[in-house]
């Protein structure tokens, strides 16, 4: 090996097409020499980087928002990204406060698959439902307002908002949205590159005798 100078790059005594676990992208370049495709010089090329890379433009997001791309909000995600997620619709008062928001966590990316909703400000250990539909509503339903339209989707199994001791505080509820399995995956509420879906928690409250609320919606554009 040690003779194969000219197919050895970074000079490590290891033939190229030898270093198959430093090849990422399987091109047959270790990932170290790829100087050309690796922007924020972390030795891993810019093309194996899906996971931080929210627009799916072979750039990561770090790159994209060196080179000029808006982050207006420095959350390190550009802001392209986030206008493909939309807060709608209006949650109303419950045992606990005012209402409770769902918020989208990850990329809305089909091909990555690594996303979730959380929700804040629900009452402590009661259990909720996640689901979603193909358009919005505004019809009112228990003492909030379902803001997703029929057909409805449901994303189980039931979560419960975190009561008083939990680390994350109290009233806190979240799920991952695979889109590998159950309603998402086939059928009429599959989730596809293109497609547009809104999505809410609808949960029990004793406010003060038994009852059920919802939260705020969301408008997802998924790519």
């Amino acid at each position: 090996d040690d003779c194969e100078w000219w197919n050895d790059c970074n000079s490590n005594d290891i033939p190229d097409d030898c270093e198959v676990g430093n090849d990422c992208n399987a091109n047959g370049t270790p990932d170290d020499c790829e100087v050309d495709n690796d922007c924020n010089s972390n030795e891993i090329p810019d093309d194996c980087e899906s996971d931080h890379d929210c627009n799916i433009n072979g750039i990561p997001d770090e790159c994209d928002i060196a080179s000029g791309e808006p982050d207006l909000n420095t959350n390190s995600i550009p802001d392209i990204c986030e206008c493909l997620v939309t807060s709608y619709c209006s949650s109303s008062p419950n045992s606990a406060g005012s209402g409770v928001q769902i918020v989208f966590n990850g990329t809305p990316s089909v091909s990555i698959n690594e996303m979730g909703f959380s929700a804040q400000g629900g009452p402590t250990h009661q259990p909720g439902l996640f689901f979603y539909g193909p358009g919005s509503a505004y019809q009112p339903f228990g003492e909030g307002i379902r803001c997703v339209s029929a057909p409805i989707f449901r994303l189980p199994p039931p979560v419960f908002f975190t009561g008083a001791g939990d680390p994350s505080g109290p009233g806190n509820a979240g799920r991952p949205l695979d889109l590998t399995t159950g309603a998402p995956s086939s059928g009429p509420g599959q989730i596809q590159v293109g497609s547009t879906w809104y999505f809410q928690l609808w949960f029990r409250d004793k406010n003060p005798t038994p009852t059920s609320n919802l939260t705020t919606g969301l408008r997802v554009q998924f790519r």
